[in-house]
């Protein structure tokens, strides 16, 4: 952590299945120089297995009988709209943990009631410092879900005096060097809100789920310049001994509320939880400034390579215009994923107006290039 690193977009450099138990690698770049290591695992296929009991133990190893350390921890649930008719309730899908020493792990508990006993060992000990933002949230899920007392809990916001709720960008903005602040954008809103529940995570995920819980310890970090001793421990002081929080056993059963069954708020959240699958991966041909013109365009659900402000960009450069709404001059409605909303789809059949991919689009930016 000496060094000062950078936040890149593209951080994946390394994936590798290690088993058949669907344990995944990855190594992701702080800037050019900094690597730090991600194991991802499912306790429900992976509660024996060597890889995730080794991290708990190699963070064991840290402790001796006087010294407290830190661990960032972060954890994530599925959505209503994701959830299955026969889960309805909301329950913890991953937890995620990073301490530099050790590196970070991202846990899917999906379909996991009791958790395995050196996690239960993890969420006890108080000299294992939990930090995070808003970390007595995610304590008291853990609790609710698994009936398990944690202890530990540090919330890095309560440690600025005299400061309401701030989100982890605007902390990380003010405790940690310039290299490290993020910007939420368009694409890590969608994986906030995506589908946690499914397994293997993809590597949208599996990139922001780490780098939550990196960047929760790099805020305690930086928060009260802690110093590295022998790479090994943190010099933690006893000063932080009144900022620790533990939530107790809870006797509360989850709810089985069933979500809103409103169709078009399910249709308009799922929607803004996909990702365009093939994102910075499609060529995007250049074509002349009219090749669109006349062209009224509605874009609707999810694209396939464009974010939704990008594909309206590209058509307006070519001479296209978007619509936010269908009318009898509308010419095309452009969908590749996502669900098609019933009124739009309606209206496109009473006026006869064509649904078409991004790629019939490209393919007259294309046309016109192939007819100069």
């Amino acid at each position: 952590m000496k060094k000062k690193p950078q936040i890149e977009e593209n951080v994946n450099v390394k994936k590798q299945k290690l088993n058949e138990k669907g344990i995944e690698e990855y190594c992701f770049y702080i800037g050019k120089e900094i690597c730090y290591k991600t194991i991802l695992a499912s306790l429900l296929h992976s509660e024996n297995n060597e890889k995730v009991f080794k991290w708990f133990e190699d963070l064991n190893y840290l402790l001796n009988d006087s010294n407290r350390i830190a661990v960032g921890l972060d954890c994530e649930w599925c959505p209503p709209w994701f959830r299955s008719p026969d889960q309805p309730e909301e329950r913890i899908c991953t937890m995620q943990f990073y301490n530099p020493n050790v590196g970070a792990l991202i846990l899917s508990t999906v379909g996991i009631k009791k958790l395995p006993h050196y996690l239960l060992e993890f969420f006890q000990n108080e000299r294992i410092l939990k930090v995070g933002v808003n970390i007595i949230g995610d304590g008291r899920r853990i609790n609710r879900d698994f009936n398990v007392c944690v202890n530990g809990l540090i919330n890095v916001e309560k440690l600025d005096e005299n400061c309401g709720r701030m989100s982890m960008e605007k902390l990380v903005s003010k405790h940690c060097p310039n290299a490290f602040h993020i910007s939420k954008d368009s694409i890590e809103s969608k994986v906030r809100t995506g589908d946690w529940s499914k397994y293997p995570l993809d590597e949208f995920q599996v990139k922001y789920a780490s780098l939550d819980a990196v960047l929760s310890f790099a805020i305690f970090l930086f928060q009260h310049k802690l110093t590295w001793n022998d790479g090994n421990d943190f010099s933690i002081s006893d000063d932080f001994v009144n900022k620790v929080q533990s939530v107790s056993k809870s006797t509360q059963t989850p709810s089985k509320k069933s979500p809103k069954s409103n169709s078009n708020f399910f249709i308009m959240h799922r929607n803004r939880s996909i990702v365009p699958p093939n994102l910075n991966k499609k060529n995007h041909p250049k074509g002349t400034k009219q090749c669109l013109e006349g062209f009224v365009i509605v874009i609707s659900g999810v694209l396939d390579s464009f974010s939704r402000g990008d594909f309206a960009e590209y058509v307006k450069q070519h001479g296209g215009s978007i619509s936010a709404g269908i009318t009898k001059s509308t010419s095309f409605l452009v969908n590749d994923h996502g669900t098609l909303g019933p009124s739009k789809v309606k209206k496109c059949q009473a006026h006869g107006i064509p649904v078409v991919s991004e790629d019939y689009i490209l393919d007259l930016v294309l046309q016109s290039i192939k007819e100069k």
